[in-house]
């Protein structure tokens, strides 16, 4: 059970799916079903920055961070950082930060969302696509752009070979 717990974010229909353990005494209907945990991967980041301590600032930028991946820290080619947040589905993805440096100098980072799926590209949020987004049918908005897109989904990380064992 924690596996699966841990193993999150979950799907089904292509929809996300949020899970809560209870705890002894709590009543199933107060509790609240707003969040889901997702694992984000930082990309462009310079070398100097691929620590844990800046990847929970930015976790906690992004949602409510939870765990940094020290697995993925091996290695002096790595792309990106792994870490853990809790993402409210009311709120819309975050999809970069700048960040300024001591010196005036400034870079962008790029957050990828690993085992994403149904999301919307006008508003970012999870649950629903563009054409179910009231964004859609409001007069007032910015004429429907999409700041958001598929690639705020992360590649997987598994590798899967496309050639058969001999």
């Amino acid at each position: 059970m924690q596996r699966v717990y841990d193993g999150g974010p979950w799907s089904f229909g292509n929809f996300p799916l949020i899970l809560h353990r209870l705890k002894h005494g709590e009543f199933p209907l107060t509790v609240p079903l707003d969040s889901l945990p997702f694992w984000i991967q930082i990309h462009d980041l310079p070398a100097g920055y691929l620590t844990e301590g800046v990847g929970c600032l930015l976790g906690n930028f992004i949602a409510d961070f939870m765990e940094y991946d020290s697995s993925n820290s091996s290695g002096v080619w790595r792309q990106y950082i792994r870490i853990r947040v809790v993402v409210r589905v009311s709120d819309p993805l975050k999809r970069f930060k700048k960040i300024k440096q001591k010196d005036g100098s400034s870079f962008t980072v790029n957050f990828k969302y690993e085992r994403l799926n149904i999301f919307c590209f006008l508003c970012g949020r999870l649950g629903h696509f563009e054409s179910y987004c009231e964004l859609m049918f409001n007069p007032a908005s910015k004429e429907n752009e999409q700041e958001w897109g598929v690639w705020l989904k992360a590649a997987d990380r598994r590798v899967v070979s496309l050639v058969a064992p001999i």
